[in-house]
């Protein structure tokens, strides 16, 4: 392939690197194809085990339902999160919300807790009404998973939550019927003979 010009790069993987590389380039030498395979570093050992917050706060220090309600994580992006009443849970109930969203979890849950304020299309308001007789209660809003960069496996936790959740005995779900009733993903399983 001396001196051609490259119309395609292909990366792959460090860990792939090895094995997968040279059986990538005899198909391009095979073929007379104009790739170049790259070497792609992977997540090194070390990032993988290190925590960079030793000692999280408490807090975010910003106008959030998500920390003062106790959650966790309300800066993460791309994750699914959860909305408990706590009157409910108080008196030995169960009621809950399930959510997904690819923008930071502070923004989102603010985002109910506005609507609930202005009482207006909120879940949890519909809750208020229904189950406490127009009274405001309190809601804890919790960040349950974060997913770095796919937005579909965040979409299919949603959904399995839901499935899950539907099926307990001693919970009331606060979502739509429309969102709960989709299917879940599939899950698939690999084992080795």
């Amino acid at each position: 392939m001396g001196g051609m010009e490259h119309k395609w790069i292909l990366f792959c993987l460090f860990r792939q690197l090895q094995v997968l590389r040279k059986q990538i380039q005899e198909v391009v030498k095979k073929h007379r194809l104009k790739i170049k395979v790259v070497e792609k570093g992977g997540r090194s050992i070390k990032s993988m085990l290190q925590r960079s917050d030793v000692e999280p706060s408490a807090s975010c220090g910003l106008p959030c339902v998500v920390c003062s309600s106790g959650g966790k994580n309300c800066s993460k992006e791309s994750v699914g999160y959860m909305v408990t009443c706590e009157e409910c849970e108080q008196s030995g109930g169960r009621t809950v919300m399930h959510g997904e969203t690819g923008r930071c979890a502070r923004i989102r849950c603010n985002e109910h807790f506005d609507a609930l304020m202005k009482r207006k299309n909120s879940n949890l308001w519909e809750h208020c009404l229904n189950m406490h007789q127009g009274r405001l209660v309190d809601f804890k809003f919790d960040v349950t998973k974060a997913f770095i960069r796919d937005p579909l496996a965040r979409q299919l936790d949603e959904a399995r939550r839901l499935q899950d959740e539907a099926k307990r005995d001693d919970s009331v779900m606060m979502n739509d019927k429309l969102e709960w009733v989709a299917p879940a993903g599939i899950v698939v399983s690999v084992s080795r003979m």
